[in-house]
């Protein structure tokens, strides 16, 4: 028995290991998926464009027990937990009610769940400017097969220890509650893998997590709490007591709910900067690189994304003209090196990014307006045009989209008491539509977001449920 059991274990652990080689993702692991921002789920196996029309449906609805009106995140997902009650595909969701609720994400089941504790301290209390709770989507560490190289210790220091690798060893969800205070929650069952410890002040309104190189970011904005618009690296990989170092806006604010971006070379991009601008700052220490600046000034509360073109990084921006704007990583002070005509609207959210195969770069934008949509639009070899390709139906508060087997996921919220939510999958190339969820959603939207990982879609509406559409499972 014990020699099957190795056997069986090696065996799936090498599969895992060739499937991550061939670049399958496992883990959805922050917001919008990934460091960069870009809502693209790679590898996606479970469905095609082909596929979609033909088998993509309602399966299930979550809805915690206690959840109420605007409580759920997006969720995280972890796509492989090797537990005590076997191999599962766990679904993380931030309670903005200070709390977490995880399923198992294959059989619609409760896990696990927690309400944090605050240590007798009462709990921050709403306002009008800033709502309580917690108000940033957790992350999680991807896993990687290969440890990162160790930091170079100070002359005379001790060497210092190697940085965790998450394959192997308990994996945690970080989180910050409405207290400050930064959580590593044992995926497994929510038990505390260190004690919680104070990072940023109470109240503080947060944005969505990002996490590399054991350095967490995240923005705050607002003054709530006192906690000045600013952007926060909170440096995890030392020891259990973290070093947080933080750089100020001077003038600007930070009000993205997905947070900063993080470039292919560590690079901390937020937009809203000093004077509404972007600022590039560097990993770990928050020295300012340069400032990006448009006409008119960037939007504050729309997260830009980021992604390798030619030899370079380019980031792209959203405008207060309605306009996107493209800044090359390697001259972020110049003037843009592309953007787009004026696209009929507010932008908002979040900007959205795949390659298509033997295909053009397209870049997804959320506009708000009468009516709302998504434009999707190309941007040339050289990185220097950005034409619109197509453009959706009219939509109700669309969100960020999201991008998985050559199909683009766009979501109408509705407007609550008016409209409701619906989903629709569109052909990526050429926005036709492939499905629609039609009337099967009973609420609006909570205008949090939405998930998109291994054939499953998450959407959290304003009556504390999360619909969840996607291909079933056939079990033999």
């Amino acid at each position: 028995m014990k020699k099957l059991f190795v056997l069986a274990f090696g065996s799936l652990l090498a599969a895992v290991v060739a499937s991550a080689q061939i670049g399958r993702s496992l883990d959805w692991s922050s917001y919008a998926n990934d460091n960069q921002r870009t809502g693209w789920e790679k590898s996606s196996a479970r469905f095609s464009k082909d596929t979609i029309p033909k088998e993509f449906q309602f399966l299930w609805k979550i809805k915690p027990s206690g959840s109420g009106a605007h409580k759920l995140m997006p969720p995280m997902i972890l796509g492989t937990l090797v537990g005590y009650r076997g191999f599962k595909e766990l679904a993380f969701f931030g309670d903005a009610n200070d709390g977490m609720y995880v399923t198992d994400a294959d059989l619609n089941r409760p896990y696990w769940d927690k309400k944090f504790d605050f240590a007798g301290k009462p709990k921050p209390a709403p306002n009008a400017k800033c709502p309580g709770g917690m108000t940033a989507a957790p992350t999680l560490i991807s896993v990687t097969f290969r440890r990162p190289p160790p930091r170079p210790a100070a002359p005379g220091a001790p060497a210092p220890r190697p940085a965790p690798n998450p394959l192997f060893g308990p994996r945690a969800v970080y989180s910050i509650a409405s207290d400050g205070r930064l959580r590593r929650s044992n995926v497994a069952d929510g038990s505390d893998m260190v004690p919680p410890v104070s990072v940023l002040p109470a109240n503080a309104k947060v944005g969505a997590l990002n996490i590399n190189d054991m350095v967490i970011y995240v923005t705050t904005s607002g003054d709530c709490g006192g906690a000045p618009n600013s952007v926060w690296a909170i440096d995890i990989g030392e020891g259990d007591a973290p070093v947080v170092k933080s750089y100020e806006s001077k003038g600007g604010h930070f009000d993205a709910q997905g947070g900063v971006a993080i470039g292919n070379d560590g690079t901390i991009y937020a937009q809203g900067g000093e004077g509404d601008t972007m600022l590039a700052l560097t990993p770990r220490d928050l020295q300012l690189k340069g400032t990006f600046k448009a006409p008119g000034g960037l939007k504050s509360d729309v997260t830009p994304v980021v992604f390798a073109h030619g030899d370079r990084d380019v980031i792209v921006s959203a405008g207060k003209d309605g306009r996107l704007y493209v800044a090359d990583s390697k001259a972020i002070d110049s003037a843009p090196i592309a953007m787009s005509e004026p696209l009929g609207g507010a932008l908002y959210g979040g900007i959205s990014t795949w390659l298509e195969q033997d295909g053009p770069r397209w870049v997804l934008a959320t506009v708000w307006g009468t009516p709302g949509k998504i434009v999707a639009l190309k941007l040339n070899a050289e990185g220097t045009k950005l034409e619109t390709g197509w453009t959706t139906a009219d939509l109700v508060k669309p969100l960020a989209p999201m991008v998985a087997g050559g199909a683009v996921f766009a979501v109408s919220s509705g407007d609550a008491g008016k409209s409701k939510a619906v989903v629709f999958a569109l052909d990526g190339a050429t926005g036709k539509e492939l499905w629609s969820s039609k009337s099967q959603i009973a609420a609006a939207g909570n205008l949090t977001g939405f998930t998109m990982a291994n054939g499953r879609l998450y959407l959290p509406t304003v009556d504390g449920s999360v619909w969840v559409f996607g291909i079933p499972l056939i079990w033999d």
